[in-house]
């Protein structure tokens, strides 16, 4: 009996989404962290938990918060990975059928709205094999790009190659351009 909790196997497809995102970075050379353990691997065990606290624990704006009754109101977002090669925050939404993840994204088109992810670039990806043929990403997509016509803090991308061919090659570009900054 499928959990009621998961009608439309949100949660299940999040975590594949997250595995297939996890495993295509680091097969190209891009670290994943999103668990404070990751972090304090990453940048040591004090640092790693400050910029973990940082980056993984994402205030809700008052304006948020205020319309929410205090014993049911969240404390907190955690977005789903960072890359930190890059300085990217990562939003992922995988899509194994059409039309499951409607009310999720402009849920989250209202948090980028209301200043929830200003701390670093947001990089929003589409993943899985029906991330192309879902009409509402390219309208997420044109939503968001209103909010942000330099792309200077988001970037949605939408990808289903197995590969992620177009979210590989945007980090990349990204990487590279962080290195001639560095040099």
């Amino acid at each position: 009996m499928k959990n009621k909790k998961d009608e439309h196997n949100a949660a299940k497809n999040g975590r594949k989404g997250e595995r297939l995102f996890t495993a295509v970075m680091r097969k190209n050379n891009f670290s994943c962290l999103s668990k404070i353990s990751d972090f304090k691997s990453y940048y040591g065990e004090d640092e790693g938990r400050d910029i973990h606290k940082m980056l993984m624990v994402l205030d809700i704006p008052e304006e948020i918060r205020k319309t929410q009754p205090p014993e049911i109101a969240k404390t907190y977002y955690a977005p789903d990975k960072y890359i930190p090669e890059v300085g990217f925050i990562v939003e992922i939404k995988y899509s194994e059928k059409l039309g499951t993840t409607d009310e999720k994204i402009f849920y989250d088109l209202f948090k980028i709205k209301n200043g929830v992810y200003e701390k670093e670039f947001l990089l929003y990806v589409f993943i899985g094999p029906k991330a192309e043929e879902q009409p509402l990403f390219y309208t997420f997509a044109a939503e968001a790009k209103k909010l942000d016509p330099n792309e200077e803090k988001i970037k949605v991308i939408i990808d289903s190659s197995p590969d992620l061919k177009k979210v590989v090659s945007f980090l990349n570009e990204k990487k590279d351009l962080n290195l001639l900054k560095a040099a």
